[in-house]
């Protein structure tokens, strides 16, 4: 089923840049926004989103995706899509006065599994409704696992 075959690479370029962090903490963490700031006085995206999240993202999905049977270049356009999500996530949670690893329920889920699934719709026949669905499932998936990763000390905050 392909809906699941990309699920599970929405889900794998999302958890590559916390994987990064557990792996190798500061180390290659070079924020993305190389700390530019808006005329708001606000980071563009912060210290969160960083080159070596959005590496280890293309990287691991592109491999992921060519294990499962998906084209390579479909895993680095999921992974570059989840990426641009996130940093989108993070753009708007900055200018809402959100700190860097704040909570938005939402927020934090839905771009970067929406763009990743609307940037394989055509190739994939993905409908909205679909596409909807599997956003939800990565939002509660999203959730439950933050919950025990923060329970296994490997999440800094429950979310």
């Amino acid at each position: 089923m392909i809906e699941l075959k990309l699920l599970i690479l929405v889900i794998i370029a999302n958890g590559m840049p916390l994987l990064g962090t557990a792996l190798f903490g500061q180390l290659f963490a070079h924020p993305l926004d190389h700390g530019l700031k808006l005329s708001d006085g606000k980071r563009l995206f912060g210290n969160h989103v960083t080159v070596r999240g959005v590496v280890l993202a293309i990287a691991i999905t592109t491999l992921t995706a060519q294990l499962t049977g998906v084209p390579a270049a479909d895993g680095a356009i999921i992974a570059c899509a989840a990426m641009a999500g996130d940093a989108l996530s993070s753009l708007i949670k900055r200018r809402m006065d959100i700190q860097p690893g704040g909570m938005a329920v939402g927020l934090d889920q839905i771009p970067e599994s929406f763009l990743p699934l609307l940037a394989m719709a055509g190739s994939y026949n993905l409908s909205l409704p679909i596409i909807l669905a599997l956003c939800t499932v990565f939002l509660l998936f999203d959730l439950l696992v933050s919950r025990l990763l923060y329970h296994f000390r490997l999440r800094s905050r429950p979310y």
